[in-house]
């Protein structure tokens, strides 16, 4: 009897290794930038999907070298700069994610406008028209690396550098570019947040903005706020503290459970950054993964998304077994974590969009800093791994996987290979 369960544990660990190495899906590369003069280089940004066209901005090349504006469909056809940026008096090195609306799609600038501070523009599908929404000087912020979220023709949005106290501001304006006000300004140091980062998440069900600060508050770690839309009633509602992770980079996104999911830059068990959830208050945060390095490290401005199936799906721009960052995904509830893709150099690497691109169709769309022919990024597709129909014997052989599952994360394996998993069982 005792063999003949080994027997159906070792059988089990094959067919669970075979069905990790399933997960570790291959990416296609759509475009591979080529930089300056003609093409884009350094895709920071997250992209945005109108039909089957995929686009996207580039923080340099173009005929200034500070940027273009590009689109390509899904398949890796019709890529075509649509805009190149001039910088001073115009836009400049747009690293924020792309926000679209209707035919009109959002963004800002780091540099740029009158006074070189960074623009929020907008660019028209239709006619082809690149225009400026607002030229920020720098009593108002500088907007280096904040998308905005447009709610009922209003853009809101964060600025890292600048305002009253040179510490960042939280602002708004109209989509039309009438009545910008700055919201907030932060204060910095220990006992504030400081130098907001990412695009501000617009709550419908309490009419709450929600951010977070990579540095600052009790421990300088970082912290979790939300604010009214009419810019009363700012709140840390939450502080890191290190352990539970730090420098809050990632944007935050909102659950079908109402719970806020975000990602650390660093911190956690191993230093190497966190993914977590909370409640809108602050209380119930639960960091779901910690980051080691091997399964990824430093998620960044890597926010997450939610797939079809409804698990977390996210990027780091380092770690995994190349060093040059991954894709990964898990439950909700942090459990089942697992690497979809770890890129390598010389092919695409640094995938530090903002958030991934995630289709009911079950596909991934994203862009990577690095990498590529030229070593200055990409556009890439990859289908998103679904579990495989069960049957009898894997049902069965499914309830021994889960223990092996469970035992890898207790030894932190991710993906092993089938010696690892034999290994775990022997020592059993």
């Amino acid at each position: 009897m005792k063999r003949i369960l080994i027997s159906i544990m070792i059988i089990g660990a094959l067919i669970l290794s075979a069905q990790g190495a399933a997960l570790a899906a291959a990416i296609t590369i759509l475009h591979e930038f080529e930089g300056y003069p003609g093409d884009g280089a350094y895709a920071s940004a997250s992209m945005v999907l109108s039909g089957s066209t995929l686009y996207g901005v580039t923080s340099g090349g173009g005929a200034s070298d500070v940027g273009t504006l590009f689109k390509v469909n899904t398949d890796g056809t019709g890529y075509l700069v649509l805009h190149e940026f001039t910088g001073t008096g115009e836009v400049g090195s747009p690293y924020a994610a792309l926000t679209l609306s209707g035919n009109t799609i959002y963004g800002t600038s780091a540099g740029g406008g009158a006074t070189n501070e960074g623009t929020v523009y907008k660019y028209d599908i239709s006619s082809g028209n690149v225009t400026l929404v607002h030229e920020f000087v720098p009593s108002e912020a500088n907007n280096f690396c904040g998308g905005v979220t447009l709610v009922d023709g209003t853009l809101y949005g964060m600025g890292m550098f600048g305002g009253a106290n040179s510490a960042g501001s939280i602002y708004k304006v109209n989509a039309n570019g009438s009545d910008f006000s700055v919201m907030y300004d932060f204060a910095g140091g220990f006992g504030s947040g400081v130098n907001p980062y990412g695009e501000i998440l617009y709550n419908p069900s309490d009419n709450k903005l929600y951010g977070g600060t990579p540095w600052g508050g009790i421990s300088g770690a970082g912290n979790i706020f939300t604010i009214n839309t009419n810019g009363t009633g700012y709140e840390n509602i939450y502080e890191f503290a290190g352990a539970d992770g730090s420098e809050p980079f990632g944007d935050l996104v909102l659950g079908p459970d109402d719970m806020l999911y975000g990602t650390t830059g660093s911190g956690g068990d191993y230093g190497y950054g966190t993914v977590f959830r909370m409640s809108t208050d602050g209380s119930g945060m639960e960091v779901l993964h910690s980051f080691n390095n091997a399964d990824g490290y430093y998620p960044y401005i890597g926010g997450l998304a939610f797939a079809p199936d409804g698990r977390l799906v996210g990027t780091t721009y380092y770690g995994g077994e190349f060093g040059a960052g991954v894709i990964f995904s898990l439950d909700q509830d942090g459990t089942d974590f697992a690497l979809l893709h770890e890129f390598s150099s010389p092919g695409p690497a640094g995938p530090q969009a903002t958030r991934l691109i995630l289709t009911s169709n079950n596909k991934i769309y994203g862009v990577t800093r690095d990498g590529g022919a030229s070593g200055i990024g990409t556009v890439y597709s990859m289908d998103y791994p679904t579990p495989e129909p069960a049957t009898v014997v894997s049902g069965l052989i499914g309830l021994l996987g889960l223990a092996g599952r469970r035992l890898m994360r207790r030894k932190k394996l991710v993906n092993p290979d089938k010696s690892e998993i034999l290994a775990l069982y022997a020592k059993k």
